[in-house]
C-alpha cells in the first residue's frame, strides 16, 4: 500500500517461497524494481528470479556496502529504462492507431464528400424549378442546408486525416470553431466538457480553414490524453489591437488569439 524505491527480498524466507513473493510484488507494485539475495549455490533460482522481474541479484557472503548500493542503483536505473521503453512503445503504438483512423476516415470522407456534391447539385436544380412560394421549397432548402453541414464536417475529416490541400482564405477563428463544436464534443467523449467562449468581432485572419480545424483537433487529442478522469475543455477566440508577433517587413496590425486551456496534468 505504500510507496517504495526498491525491494530487497532474500528467496529462502520461512513461511513462503521467495519466487511466489517476487511474483506478489510484481502483480501489486509493477513499477517497483526488485533485488534478490540468494545462497551461494542457488544461481539458477537467482536466474529464475530474473525471468520472473527481478532486476539484479546478490550472493549472500559476498555482500558489501559497495555492491549492495551498486545493485541497488543499478536496479532503479533498470526498471525506469524499461518503464520509458515501454512509454515510448505505448506511445508509438497510439500514433499508429492515429494513422490508421486517420487513412481511413480520408478514405470515407472522399467518398461522402463525392455524395454531398450529388445532393447539393440536384438540390440547386429542384430550388431552381420551384417557386418561391412553393410549398416544397422549404423542405428543399432544408436538404441544401444539411448537405452543407455534411460538407463541413467530411473536411474536418479530411483534415484530420492530412489529405486536405492547403487553401488560405479570411477566416474567421471563431466562426471555425462554432462549426467544430460536434466534432469536437465526439471526440473528447462524455467525461470531458467543452467549452466555448468565442468573440463575435474578433475579426479576420487569413488562413486556411481546414489547419486551423487541424490544429484545433491536434491540441484536443493532446488535452483528452492529459484529462484521464475527465475535465475541461476551453476554446476562446479575442481581439487585441496591440502589436503581436509580426512577419519580418510588415506593418504592425491587430490580432486575432485563439487560445485553447485544459484543466489536465502537464
Amino acid at each position: 500500500e505504500g510507496l517504495f524505491d526498491v525491494v530487497l527480498l532474500d528467496l529462502f524466507l520461512e513461511d513462503a517461497s521467495g519466487l511466489e513473493v517476487l511474483s506478489g510484488v510484481r502483480g501489486a507494485a509493477p513499477g517497483v524494481p526488485v533485488v534478490i539475495v540468494t545462497g551461494l549455490n542457488d544461481e539458477a533460482q537467482a536466474l529464475e528470479a530474473l525471468k520472473g522481474g527481478a532486476q539484479d541479484y546478490l550472493i549472500k557472503g559476498t555482500v558489501d556496502c559497495t555492491n549492495l548500493f551498486r545493485a541497488i542503483r543499478y536496479a532503479i536505473e533498470r526498471k525506469q529504462a524499461e518503464e520509458t521503453q515501454r512509454s515510448l512503445e505505448q506511445r508509438m503504438l497510439e500514433m499508429q492507431k492515429l494513422e490508421a483512423i486517420g487513412t481511413l476516415a480520408g478514405g470515407v470522407a472522399h467518398n461522402f464528400n463525392n455524395t454531398m456534391t450529388v445532393i447539393l447539385g440536384h438540390s440547386n436544380l429542384m430550388l431552381e424549378r420551384l417557386g418561391s412560394n412553393d410549398i416544397n421549397r422549404s423542405s428543399t432548402e432544408a436538404i441544401k442546408k444539411a448537405a452543407h453541414r455534411a460538407v463541413s464536417l467530411t473536411r474536418q475529416l479530411l483534415a484530420f486525416s492530412h489529405k486536405q490541400t492547403a487553401h488560405p482564405a479570411l477566416t474567421d477563428l471563431s466562426k471555425v470553431v462554432t462549426g467544430m463544436e460536434m466534432l469536437l464534443e465526439s471526440l473528447l467523449g462524455e467525461t470531458i466538457k467543452l467549452h466555448l467562449r468565442l468573440a463575435p468581432e474578433a475579426g479576420l485572419v487569413k488562413a486556411d480553414p481546414a489547419q486551423i480545424e487541424q490544429i484545433i483537433v491536434n491540441l484536443a487529442l493532446n488535452a483528452r490524453e492529459a484529462m484521464k478522469e475527465g475535465g475541461l475543455l476551453t476554446i476562446a477566440t479575442s481581439r487585441s489591437d496591440t502589436a503581436g508577433i509580426q512577419r519580418p517587413g510588415t506593418p504592425s496590425s491587430p490580432q486575432v488569439l485563439l487560445t485553447i486551456t485544459d484543466t489536465g496534468c502537464g
